[in-house]
Parts: C-alpha cells; sequence; structure tokens
C-alpha cells in the first residue's frame, strides 16, 4: 500500500521534531543532576563554615553535637 505524500511529510516532521527535543530533555536532565549535586547537606554546610573561619571551634563542636554526631572524634 503507497501512502500519501503529505501523510509522509507529517511523519518525517514528527520523526525530526522527536530527533530535535531529545538532545534538549537529556541536557534537561543533566542540568538538574549537576545542580542538585552541588547542594550541601547540614554536615557539610558547618564544615564549609568552619574552614572560611565564620564559626569558632567550641560553635563547630556544639553544632555537631546538634546535629546527632555524639561519637565524633576531634
Amino acid at each position: 500500500m503507497k501512502l500519501p505524500f503529505s501523510t509522509l511529510v507529517l511523519a518525517s516532521g514528527a520523526a525530526m521534531a522527536a530527533a530535535a527535543a531529545l538532545p534538549v530533555m537529556v541536557g534537561g536532565i543533566a542540568a538538574m543532576c549537576c545542580l542538585l549535586g552541588k547542594r550541601m547537606g547540614p554536615r557539610r554546610a558547618l564544615d564549609a563554615r568552619y574552614a572560611r573561619g565564620e564559626i569558632n571551634r567550641e560553635e563547630y563542636m556544639q553544632r555537631r553535637k546538634d546535629l546527632g554526631e555524639e561519637g565524633y572524634s576531634a
């Protein structure tokens, strides 16, 4: 069975649109993974603040304890 020309044009246009949308979707997913990977947990944020000198050792140790890290070694 032979398909009309308009059907072939429509099908090829849909295929081209899907092929163009795929890299955009993959890029969007990759960007989301990258952004979510950079989020800091409370412990990493605390460590970063201590490393930058924003809080002193006493406050650092108290906040680690507050986070539930009783068995830490320092």
